[in-house]
């Protein structure tokens, strides 16, 4: 420890005012840290939300394209059949 960290803590035994303000300091930073991670969190998960819907859109459009060519195909097949 040093000096000045010697007396604060020196001071924090002598007097129950400076403990308490003390301790709402540290609950406080607790509370501010916490609320940080949450925020951090809720921003990571909105951008994995986005980059989600952006892949959906990406499989929606191609599962239509699919569609659009099986139809395509089927259509070939039939004109390829012989005609009874």
């Amino acid at each position: 420890m040093s000096f000045s960290s010697d007396m604060f803590a020196l001071e924090l035994k002598k007097d129950p005012s400076i403990r308490q303000v003390y301790k709402l300091a540290t609950s406080i930073h607790g509370i501010f840290e916490q609320a940080s991670e949450k925020i951090l969190m809720t921003d990571r998960l909105r951008r994995e939300a986005v980059d989600y819907e952006k892949k959906l859109g990406s499989i929606t459009s191609r599962g239509m394209s699919l569609e659009k060519l099986q139809a395509d195909l089927d259509r070939c097949h039939q004109a390829r059949e012989p005609k009874s």
